[in-house]
């Protein structure tokens, strides 16, 4: 227990009030008569301590050894009325006293009463002067009998307050009087401090802590929640590991909201919900694949190790199906297999090879070991490697046994070491990424172009044994084929003149002496693709332009001058040849014309192999009668019953009895289905590797890129040099001789999610988006409803670089639902949440370029707007929602101009902000003659804050509502009602019903057309200056102001607002009206939002052409 105390010459001791007159501190022990000192220095009553009830700023007279039997004690020794215990607010600074409560909303006991939030509140608070509920119900309908507390202030009308909101310039009491009589000292804080609504001064270290301070809440409103904080319906900030405990953290209960899973539904091992119908239904719905474990596998499937079905035909079929591998155990091998520790088969050419294909890397033990000469070190796995490569801090053996026990004096052998001293991962050098702080671990790293010396320098590649010494250590001319100096040696080691290095003519028989050329500064020749394969009797096109500054005329000629192919066409550089024959294969030069051919640049050549055409072998007559009525006969003859036709299993020996089958396809939706019937995953479509077994799922793919070293099929190494399959990619093994194809492997990530919503008229086409990234690169795929999207060619997709595009055209009715985005590369699958809901509309009364999804007759219809870039727009599927008043109203100034309108002169003539009173109950706001601080014939507007104001397009069709009162001391003046500004436009709004003095007036203005006026004297006449649907579109996108009158004659008596709010849209509340006037429209690219308003990631406007450029 504290042992100062203070003791003051005051017997009567307000509440929470700070009093320094004549206070003492001592330091003995505390008697009963003399007063409590907080940690913060202020005194209050000692019978006020430990009470259950905060007085001090810093809760410290709440902290208690033991607490009342009516107390809770919360885990920092504060003690609350236990009637605080899981209210729903958070009282212990600690938060334990809103721990382990129910998520629902607890029952009250017969002495509490139950606040509009949900939290109890003990019946001794009812009609107490102090708001304890948060909508302050609790100070609601009371009567007037009840006597006052010490502490508390007594109304004229009989209501009791308390005491320190007399004189806090805040009119409590129903008829002011708490604020008569007041001598005007104005409080103040100090800088450490943070003053409350009502004037309270805390310490500034207690502002958004998560716990209300300020008796009004205030210190814990417009506060930023940070990135691991969830965000409470009523702005308030906590942990976001709170969100969905099963705990309330806050006040309204949105922490616990949409946690639960219904009855029909299934809960994920990681708290996801699904549809109860996906439980064991053969797709892994949930994340961790925990609603298809425990599952009862059908007769015709097989259950995997870890509890999942398959196809019980993907058992043992050389691919693992199962995610541990246990449908390729325990299979037998052929004779020319080789079997693997773990039960897979692999070919039996691959053991012993010196790389392992199995798994466990079974095929690489017990293997005969080659002897390594003298010169040479022996890795773990037998290979050989030259001694030099020993314990030079650079892995080349694949265990890294050759830098094993070696001697460092600072980094380890799987470690680099930096300039600076520090060592990081040998991994991390030369990866593209600064590991080293001095970023020395990427010096010296050389692309697939360079070659790197010994020293680790790089060079040119071209500079490699071309006769000069480019590196220290000499070391690019070493292992060269010898040629004399002066001489370039050519990739294939042939030795030419120097001076025929990039003269424009091939010398060298393997055309290298002419790549990487420097183009003349006028020519440079190009050709598109420089190398194709294709069929006898085919067409091929090669394309020639000159890309320099130039831009010669081409032409095509033969290496030797001799003609072209017959039925060759060379008009404006593309080069047609029709019917090719193999003798047609060869060399073809694109030269610029009127340029010497010794001109760097001035010619280039493009390769072409003819594959000779191979008959294809007769199929055998089928015999005539052979098989029976119940029998089908094969291709090839042979007879199987007729059952066994399209079973989706292979009976006929040429698979004949599985042709022309229209069935649903048996591949789940990111599988693809090969000729052979089997699935694999699309990712491994085009990988290289020949997944199908009958090489399906490796033709039409796309043609390489010209110049590549590498095909469309295939992974570059780090080094430039070496090509392997892109399955071979982050599969968990080392295939690039400088292992670079398992650095930085890593699973997808979505970082652009569908929109959540997507709305279509039937007929229309929509694009829908997702972007992922990961290394290898993510597969976009697709599923409709879980299921297999429609067919093309009316519904296409596209995945290129991590971003998918599908395409819906003439959108129906059955396309309707949850289009899902997954991400698919050979580390994981990933599914984009949330789902993109299609809604396709039906077509109504308006058609496109007009709209409205209620319109009874084509009068009510209206026109598509979208700013003006696109004609095609429908209802959107948004609801009705309400813009709340969040924030405090301010005055502003206007004054009215010669010409009629208004000028904002708050600046100038700025009001008395400290005058607008405001009662938090029911968020009134009040002025009187004091706003004005000059005698300038201004007119003085209510000006309102941000929450109404920047993009408001949704609020198109809604209404402006609010509530006044005003009194006229003295004759009335004519000034425009509501103005709001936006884009340069000023749009007005005159009141066409009746209001008066001293009643409470209540407005609805409707954005939509007839209701403002671009002049302000046009509104107040009526006269035909009427805002057109574009103008009340463009104010709405940016909302730089809204006004609403607030004096209403010359000595402005009295005036007050309250009710605010203004009508908007948005799918948060499908339970309420639909928004038929706001309109979703179909935008092009670069375009985003319902109205095409905003410019779409990567875009910046442009200020041309109508509306906003």
């Amino acid at each position: 227990t504290p042992t100062t105390h203070c003791v003051s010459d005051e017997r009567d001791w307000p509440r929470g009030e700070r009093q320094r007159q004549s206070r003492e501190c001592l330091s003995e022990a505390l008697a009963d008569h003399q007063g409590f000192r907080c940690r913060d220095g202020s005194c209050i009553d000692p019978s006020y301590v430990c009470d259950g009830e905060v007085d001090c700023s810093d809760s410290s007279d709440e902290l208690c050894d033991e607490c009342e039997p009516h107390q809770f004690r919360c885990d920092g020794r504060q003690c609350i009325d236990s009637s605080k215990r899981c209210d729903g607010r958070v009282d212990c600074a600690d938060y334990t006293d809103e721990e382990d409560c129910r998520p629902t909303a607890p029952s009250c006991r017969p002495d509490q009463i139950r606040c509009s939030g949900g939290g109890c509140l003990s019946i001794t608070r009812r009609c107490d002067g102090v708001s304890d509920c948060p909508n302050g119900e609790d100070e609601l309908s009371c009567g007037n009998g009840r006597p006052c507390r010490p502490h508390e202030y007594k109304c004229l009308s009989g209501q009791c307050i308390d005491s320190r909101q007399k004189c806090d310039r805040l009119k409590d009491c129903p008829d002011g009087d708490d604020e008569e009589n007041c001598v005007d000292d104005p409080k103040t804080c100090r800088e450490d401090e943070f003053q409350c609504r009502d004037g309270t001064c805390l310490p500034s270290y207690l502002r958004c802590n998560g716990h209300a301070d300020c008796r009004d809440s205030s210190d814990e409103t417009e506060c930023q929640c940070k990135d691991n904080e969830f965000q409470c319906g009523n702005k308030k900030c906590i942990d976001i590991r709170r969100k969905c405990d099963r705990r309330v953290d806050c006040e309204d209960f949105s922490d616990e909201a949409n946690c639960e899973c219904q009855d029909n539904e299934f809960r994920c091992g990681d708290g996801k919900c699904i549809e109860g119908r996906r439980r064991c239904d053969g797709t892994a719905d949930c994340r961790d694949y925990s609603d298809e474990t425990s599952c009862a596998c059908k007769d015709n499937e097989f259950r995997c190790g870890d509890g999942s079905c398959i196809d019980i035909r993907r058992k043992c079929d050389g691919t693992a199906d199962c995610r541990d591998y246990s449908d390729e155990r325990n299979c037998s091998c052929k004779s020319n297999e080789f079997r693997c520790g773990d039960g897979a088969c692999i070919d039996k050419s691959r053991q012993c090879d010196r790389t392992p294909d199995c798994r466990d890397h079974s095929d690489e033990r017990n293997c005969p070991v080659p002897g390594c000469s003298a010169s040479q070190f022996r890795c773990g796995d037998g290979r050989c490697i030259d001694i030099s490569r020993k314990c030079d801090d650079r892995v080349d053996c694949p265990d890294f046994s050759d830098e094993a026990n070696c001697v460092s004096d600072a980094c380890r052998s799987d470690e680099f070491r930096c300039k600076s001293g520090q060592c990081i991962r040998l991994a991390g050098k030369c990866n593209r990424h600064r590991d080293c702080s001095d970023g020395s671990d990427e010096e010296n790293c050389c692309t697939a172009d360079e070659f790197q010396c010994k020293t680790g320098e790089c060079i040119a590649k071209s500079h490699r044994c071309d006769g000069q010494y480019q590196c220290r250590d000499e070391s690019d001319e070493l292992e060269c084929r010898t040629c004399q100096p002066g001489q370039y040696v050519c990739a294939n080691a042939q030795c030419i003149e120097r001076s025929q290095r990039c003269d424009g003519r091939f010398d060298c028989t393997d055309f290298s002496d002419e790549a990487d050329c420097a183009p003349d500064a006028g020519v440079n020749i190009r050709v598109y693709p420089e190398r194709q394969t294709i069929r006898q009797g085919q067409e091929v096109v090669f394309r020639c332009r000159d890309e320099g500054a130039r831009r010669s005329q081409v032409k095509w000629t033969r290496p030797d001058d001799s003609p072209l192919p017959p039925q060759s066409t060379d008009a404006r550089g593309r080069l047609t040849m029709s019917n090719v024959q193999p003798d047609h294969g060869g060399v073809y030069l694109c030269k610029a014309v009127g340029v010497p051919g010794s001109t760097s640049g001035a010619q280039k050549a493009a390769y072409l192999t003819v594959q000779p055409y191979t008959p294809p072998t007769p199929k055998p007559e089928r015999p005539l009668g052979a098989c029976k009525h119940d029998e089908a006969t094969c291709q090839n003859g042979k007879c199987v019953p007729r059952k066994y036709v399209c079973d989706g299993d292979y009976d006929c020996d040429d698979g004949s009895d599985e042709n022309n089958c229209a069935q649903p396809s048996l591949c789940e939706p990111n599988e693809m289905q090969c000729d052979n019937k089997k699935c694999i995953l699309k990712v491994y479509l085009c990988d290289g590797d020949d997944d199908c077994g009958d090489g399906s799922d490796e033709r039409n793919c796309r043609e390489n890129i010209p110049g590549s070293p590498c095909r469309m099929g295939e992974y570059q190494c780090l080094s430039g040099d070496q090509c392997i399959p892109k399955s071979f990619h982050c599969d968990g093994e080392f295939d690039c001789q400088d292992k670079s194809d398992e650095i930085g492997c890593s699973p997808p990530t979505i970082t652009q999610t569908p929109p959540e919503v997507v709305n279509a008229m039937e007929g229309e086409t929509v694009n829908i988006t997702c972007r992922a990234i990961g290394n290898p690169v993510p597969l976009i795929n697709w599923r409709l409803n879980w299921g297999h999207i429609p067919p093309r060619p009316r519904v296409t997709t596209t995945s290129e670089g991590g971003f998918g595009v599908v395409t819906i055209r003439d959108v129906r009715q059955s396309d309707q639902g949850a289009w899902s985005c997954e991400a698919i590369n050979s580390k994981q699958s990933v599914l984009a949440t949330p789902d993109a809901i299609l809604v396709v509309k039906n077509k109504g009364v308006c058609h496109p370029p007009l709209f409205n999804d209620k319109a009874q007759s084509g009068s009510e219809c209206l026109r598509c707007f979208c700013f003006g870039v696109s004609q095609t727009c429908h209802s959107s599927s948004l609801n009705k929602i309400t813009i709340p008043l969040a924030h405090e109203v301010s005055v502003a100034t206007m004054s009215i101009l010669p010409d009629g309108s208004y000028m904002d002169v708050t600046e100038k003539f700025r009001p008395n902000q400290n005058a607008v009173r405001s009662n938090p109950g029911n968020r009134e706001f009040r002025i009187d003659s004091q706003v004005k601080t000059s005698d300038a014939p201004v007119h003085y507007y209510w000006s309102l804050p941000a929450e109404f104001l920047g993009n408001q397009v949704n609020s198109y069709g809604g209404h402006l509502k609010y509530t006044f009162r005003y009194q006229a001391s003295s004759r009335p003046v004519q000034a425009a009602d509501i103005i709001i500004k936006g884009n340069g436009i000023t749009l007005y709004h005159t009141l066409r019903q009746s209001y008066g003095p001293l009643r409470d007036n209540s407005i609805e203005v409707q954005f939509v057309e007839g209701e403002w006026h671009r002049d302000a004297r046009h509104s107040a006449s009526g006269s035909p200056d009427t805002a057109t649907r574009e103008d009340i579109m463009l104010v709405l996108q940016n909302v730089e102001g809204v006004f609403i009158r607030a004096s209403f004659d010359s000595e402005l008596a009295e005036s007050s607002i309250h009710g605010l709010e203004m009508d908007s849209a948005s799918y948060s509340n499908p339970k309420n009206p639909p928004a038929a006037l706001v309109e979703q429209c179909s935008c092009p690219a670069g375009y985003t939002g319902n109205s095409c308003e905003n410019c779409a990631p990567g875009y910046i406007r442009r200020r041309s052409g109508p509306y906003l450029g």
